[in-house]
């Protein structure tokens, strides 16, 4: 969960109580480390051992990349992939909602 406040004793700290009954259930917890951003040493929030506490960041950038259809039409999108794919060969396009691709079919 994206939850996160200021840090309080884990006694009076709403997440910090539920997800201990959660994870009495052996349901995993994985909450943000906070989110007031960097705040500085020591701003972490959601620290108790039984919650799974993960850092995230915003990038204030995009990563453009260019698809290039056989009919030589370009799309420009964004990318996370630091591979890139053979210019040289052609890759069919993939549709989400066709049965043929999708992973439970």
């Amino acid at each position: 969960m994206s939850i996160g406040e200021e840090p309080v004793d884990y006694t009076v700290d709403s997440i910090a109580i539920g997800s201990f009954h959660v994870v009495q259930n052996g349901i995993i917890v994985v909450c943000s480390a906070g989110n007031s951003g960097n705040q500085g040493p020591g701003s972490v929030t959601n620290v108790v051992p039984w919650i799974f506490t993960v850092g995230a960041s915003t990038i204030d950038r995009d990563f453009i990349s260019t698809l290039t259809l056989g009919n030589k039409k370009q799309i420009q999108g964004k990318s996370r992939s630091l591979e890139s794919l053979d210019e040289d060969k052609s890759y069919p396009l993939i549709n989400s909602i066709d049965d043929d691709y999708r992973e439970d079919a």
